[in-house]
């Protein structure tokens, strides 16, 4: 039986490493090529956490109505 432990290190693995790309892409030209101008890159960045707060009610309704194994094995 695989553990959840690692299924989530690699969740959150993944998360850092695209908000780190982001930052690295930054540096390295990426406002230039897609000519991002004011706060334009502060609304790219903004993107994930829109998503994060939109899924955030239905996420914690899902948690409470169905059994923890099945709906973390099927959101994995």
């Amino acid at each position: 039986m695989i553990s959840l432990l690692p299924i989530l290190l690699v969740s959150y693995l993944a998360q850092y490493l695209d908000k780190s790309a982001m930052s690295y892409s930054a540096i390295l030209g990426l406002r230039k090529d897609l000519h991002l101008v004011g706060q334009d890159y502060s609304w790219a960045s903004a993107v994930f956490y829109f998503g994060y707060l939109a899924s955030a009610y239905p996420v914690s309704y899902l948690l409470v109505r169905l059994p923890i194994g099945k709906f973390m094995s099927g959101s994995m």
